[in-house]
């Protein structure tokens, strides 16, 4: 947490608190394997929708 904290330029707690909304909104706990690449497939196949 803390090295992507400092990656993003915010806050360890800031980080925390985007992955735990993310989980909320999707229902995908981006922290685990089978959620993070739920989560990256839908990203991928949302760009190449032209969403």
């Amino acid at each position: 947490m803390e090295a992507a904290a400092r990656t993003l330029f915010v806050h360890a707690n800031t980080v925390r608190y985007r992955l735990r909304r993310i989980t909320e909104l999707t229902g995908h706990d981006p922290t685990t394997p089978r959620g993070g690449l739920a989560l990256q497939l839908a990203l991928i196949l949302g760009r190449q929708a032209g969403h």
